[in-house]
């Protein structure tokens, strides 16, 4: 059986399609609108923060970065209650990874959680996209947009 798929194109060739392409459809309006309202839109420009936001490094997770060395085995770290917005703790139930029952302990640790389950494993907004984002819109729809 042969291959009848083209060739690859190089880098520079590939960039030069793409940027053709997009030639004709230069942005002639812009709107602004709340984050909220952004859902399927497309940027017009690139949005930097003014902050830092957290000021200072943070682990890739926004959890804790220790030594093993430094807890022992079963040491419970205090949540520092930063987080006072309304937040959606959302969890797979069947989750080998991390245990199902920190994420309760998690969301009651936050003054205005939200929690939700979806029977999936470690990463339900991958494998159960659709029901995952139907949660998020849900919560979504229940937060006052002065916050």
């Amino acid at each position: 059986m042969s291959d009848t798929r083209p060739p690859l194109l190089s880098l520079d060739d590939a960039l030069q399609r793409l940027l053709q392409g997009a030639a004709g459809h230069a942005i002639t309006e812009t709107e602004t609108v709340s984050t909220f309202d952004g859902l399927g839109r497309v940027l017009a420009a690139e949005v930097r923060s003014a902050l830092d936001v957290p000021s200072a490094d943070n682990s890739s997770m926004d959890g804790y970065a220790l030594r093993a060395a430094d807890a022992a085995v079963g040491t419970l770290l205090p949540v520092a209650q930063r987080i006072a917005v309304p937040s959606l703790v959302l969890w797979g139930s069947r989750d080998q990874t991390l245990a199902p029952a920190s994420f309760p302990k998690l969301a009651a640790s936050l003054p205005n959680a939200q929690t939700a389950t979806i029977k999936a494993g470690h990463v339900p907004h991958q494998s159960h996209a659709e029901e995952f984002n139907r949660f998020v819109l849900e919560f979504l729809q229940t937060v006052d947009r002065g916050q």
